[in-house]
């Protein structure tokens, strides 16, 4: 029973840090708005997770992106013959752009990291950044040599996608482009599988 109310606990502590950051954004996240989210005493933060610190550490495993990257899945199933692996990398940007679309709190937790230093935010950009330059190894690993650079390329296509993600929250159109609609994305997405044809273009020709 101690076992199951402990983590149950531990469960409802990371959904009410969630539902806080989801609701109000991190700005009004701390000890007594998660408890109180929660339901339970704050002690439970430092019983269960040593520290707030310890409890957005957690948080930020569970909702990460890159973390559940299944690498050894995906480096198993790479193709080698170029059509499949660029529809591979269009699945991988397209799936990365909507699942940020769909997580409100995984925004907040970007924008926080845009104002904020902490250790916690740092450990937990690093860890986003080793899984996801991985990844970029991992697929540029199938492609012929080229002077293409590649994660320079990602790293524009991945900021650039992140950045009209978080900028919709406060604006409607960009360059044209709306940013409160599906066609919107749809077209964002559509640019993106063009630039990665103009890429495996040039990788290719010189084959």
């Amino acid at each position: 029973m101690v076992i199951r109310n402990k983590k149950a606990s531990m469960a409802n502590l990371l959904r009410a840090v969630g539902n806080v950051i989801n609701r109000e954004g991190f700005r009004d996240l701390g000890v007594n708005s998660i408890a109180r989210e929660a339901g339970c005493d704050k002690v439970l933060i430092y019983r269960y997770f040593g520290s707030y610190d310890g409890l957005l550490d957690a948080y930020f495993e569970q909702n990460d992106f890159y973390t559940h990257f299944n690498l050894s899945e995906i480096s198993e199933n790479v193709p080698t013959e170029r059509e499949n692996l660029k529809r591979m990398v269009k699945d991988i940007l397209r799936n990365q752009l909507f699942q940020t679309i769909a997580n409100p709190g995984y925004q907040e937790v970007l924008r926080w990291e845009l104002v904020d230093d902490s250790k916690v935010l740092q450990t937990y950009a690093s860890r986003r950044e080793a899984s996801g330059h991985a990844l970029t190894k991992l697929l540029s690993a199938s492609l012929p040599a080229s002077s293409a650079d590649i994660e320079a390329m990602i790293a524009i296509l991945v900021s650039g996608l992140y950045y009209l993600v978080l900028r919709s929250k406060y604006v409607k159109i960009f360059n044209g482009v709306s940013l409160d609609a599906a066609d919107g994305w749809e077209r964002i997405s559509s640019a993106v599988d063009e630039l990665i044809d103009c890429t495996f273009d040039k990788i290719y020709s010189k084959e």
